[in-house]
């Protein structure tokens, strides 16, 4: 049985946000990272975009905060919004997602 040699490179870095189904997630990218290499990884990736696109941003988070983090605040300052004026908006829809009457139709 031949050995494979760990693939250096990715790491999960910012595990912050992460609940047990991103956690899952995560870890199947990491395990398809490890087993078929960086190609396979960007296609697992691709597809968790095509199928839960809120768990892609949890995922790609988790292992590129900062490029993230700088590719968020580059978009921001091209829409001409502050990032505080981005997370009083995020707590703003999440309060209103939290609601009672968002749940009622």
């Amino acid at each position: 049985m031949r050995h494979m040699a760990k693939r250096p490179g990715l790491k999960i870095v910012d595990t912050s946000d992460l609940d047990d189904d991103d956690w899952a997630a995560v870890n199947r990218l990491f395990r398809v990272y490890e087993a078929e290499g960086s190609d396979a990884f960007w296609e697992a990736l691709r597809k968790l975009d095509d199928d839960d696109p809120v768990r892609y941003v949890k995922a790609i988070c988790a292992f590129f905060p900062t490029d993230m983090a700088e590719a968020l605040k580059d978009a921001l300052a091209e829409a001409g919004i502050t990032p505080e004026e981005a997370l009083e908006r995020l707590r703003k829809a999440q309060r209103k997602a939290d609601s009672p009457a968002s749940t009622k139709r």
